[in-house]
């Protein structure tokens, strides 16, 4: 039967496909939790700097106001310092946006190729919670608060 062969072809054919798509989907999510770790280690370390930065930054301008340092060499050193400060704010921002982005495309293909997810809900909540804990300390700024809340918020409904 003519119709047979076809049927047989075109199923051979999504097999083939399927099975390229699950080989596909493991090799993006192992490479990206190779990629993950040195993120979220630049991650944590940009938080450690940010809140350096900011209670330097304080000092300083108490120190300033209390003419305990020349204000002209202070103004110059806040100057700068808010300078760094506002990059480190800006590439942990990136890295967080990147992070989030990563990990819910890697959850889909995981669900939808029929893998194991190895994220919970019950992390995913704890991400959640750091997540504001990270916007209540000014480290990111409220439209990276938001993005990232929404994203980590439909990985936990795929999760859930």
């Amino acid at each position: 039967m003519a119709g047979e062969e076809r049927l047989e072809e075109l199923f051979g054919k999504v097999e083939e496909l399927w099975s390229q798509y699950r080989q596909a989907a493991i090799e993006a999510i192992e490479e990206w939790e190779k990629t993950r770790i040195p993120l979220a280690e630049r991650a944590n370390i940009l938080k450690t700097l940010i809140k350096t930065y900011e209670k330097e930054l304080e000092e300083l301008r108490v120190k300033a106001e209390l003419g305990l340092t020349d204000p002209e060499k202070a103004s110059e050193k806040i100057e700068k310092l808010g300078e760094e400060l506002e990059a480190y704010k800006t590439e942990l921002s990136r890295i967080l946006d990147i992070m989030e982005r990563y990990d819910k495309l890697s959850l889909e293909h995981l669900k939808r190729a029929g893998l194991p997810v190895p994220v919970s809900a019950a992390e995913l909540k704890q991400r959640l919670m750091q997540l504001e804990e990270l916007f209540k300390e000014g480290l990111i700024d409220e439209d990276t608060y938001k993005k990232l809340k929404e994203g980590l918020e439909a990985q936990l409904a795929l999760a859930e």
